[in-house]
């Protein structure tokens, strides 16, 4: 159950939202449950448990993977957005904890749980695994275009993950997936000769490559530190410039537009500012909101059209360059005024590159 759908894999159904509402979900895991499956991957939202929609509900694990500002727009406040997340580990039946300890949530959280509970996951040089009776460290990752190596000990045994997924959170989730699988009692071995297999979530972190033509990436990420995750896991394997093409959703929270903006400028070589979902906003409006982040102009162009500013990213940079595009990821729509309109940033790209 996600924000991409819900159902069995390879199988699912659009979801209204990232978690559903609770009489959605008890009727999800009834039907489930009738069908003799026995394990859910649920993805939990600030919205869904600050609204009780997984009220009641017992987890055999709670997974945390990272924690930054967003939804300011429903949660006023950086505090009480962190005071949702929290209370997720906090107030609900929970057997074990997977924690991402290299986060500052996170290692706060450590203190107010039972440590026998706790599975700790960091890629920490100065990781201390004796605080921890279960935990999985990787002390040396490689970064390559094609497939990253990320050795890693823990205290099932130690080996090397071969991932085709890049980025910084992929790393980190790949490691709390295979803690979490490890605890659900999956073979050591199988699990690491499976990892190589794993290929992209269908708009996180997703490369597109032809013959003479840039590489081009397409991610959801839509906040500050999101954006940073992206342009930085993309500056370690670019060896030319990079390209970043975004906007920022309208009626959302304006905060973060301008720290978007600085974000993209201090890692991206060009920015071309786009739509995103403007929604009952003035496009103009949001730009302006992001430039209040921007010092330097000159390399930063706009273009409201985002299908003519991707055709702009892709005519102009070079074949060795990274055109990175973000907001949208899986989204198959943009929202203009009260109108719904298809747009797809995977197909745009698809026909622009044939």
């Amino acid at each position: 159950m996600s924000t991409l759908g819900n159902g069995i894999y390879n199988n699912l159904k659009p979801s209204k939202n990232t978690t559903e509402s609770s009489i959605n979900i008890q009727k999800f895991l009834h039907e489930m449950s009738i069908n003799n499956i026995r394990t859910i991957a649920m993805e939990v939202s600030s919205h869904g448990i600050v609204q009780n929609r997984i009220s009641k509900l017992r987890f055999s694990i709670a997974i945390l993977t990272n924690v930054t500002s967003d939804h300011l727009d429903y949660h006023k406040t950086v505090k009480s957005y962190i005071q949702a997340k929290l209370n997720f580990f906090t107030q609900n039946k929970i057997k074990k904890f997977i924690i991402n300890i290299d986060d500052c949530t996170g290692n706060n959280l450590v203190k107010m749980l039972n440590k026998k509970k706790v599975i700790a996951v960091s890629i920490n040089k100065n990781f201390n695994c004796l605080s921890f009776k279960k935990w999985i460290h990787s002390y040396h990752i490689i970064h390559n275009t094609h497939i990253n190596y990320i050795y890693f000990k823990s205290s099932w045994g130690q080996g090397v993950l071969k991932s085709k997924l890049i980025g910084h959170f992929n790393i980190i989730n790949l490691l709390l997936a295979l803690a979490a699988l490890l605890e659900l009692g999956y073979p050591f071995d199988r699990l690491v000769n499976t990892c190589k297999k794993i290929t992209n979530v269908h708009g996180r972190m997703q490369i597109f490559k032809t013959p003479n033509k840039p590489f081009i990436v397409i991610d959801y990420a839509h906040n500050e530190d999101a954006f940073k995750n992206a342009l930085q896991s993309i500056r370690k394997i670019c060896r030319n410039k990079i390209w970043c093409v975004f906007g920022c959703g309208g009626d959302r929270d304006k905060s973060k537009r301008s720290l978007m903006g600085r974000m993209a400028e201090n890692i991206a070589d060009t920015i071309i500012l786009t739509n995103d979902n403007p929604r009952n906003e003035n496009p103009i409006e949001i730009i302006r909101d992001i430039l209040k982040g921007c010092q330097h102009k000159k390399n930063i162009h706009i273009i409201l059209n985002r299908k003519k500013a991707i055709q702009f990213s892709i005519i102009h940079a070079n074949v060795d360059d990274y055109i990175v595009i973000l907001g949208k990821g899986h989204e198959e729509y943009q929202i203009i005024k009260n109108k719904i309109y298809y747009f797809s940033d995977h197909v745009t790209i698809k026909q622009l590159l044939e």
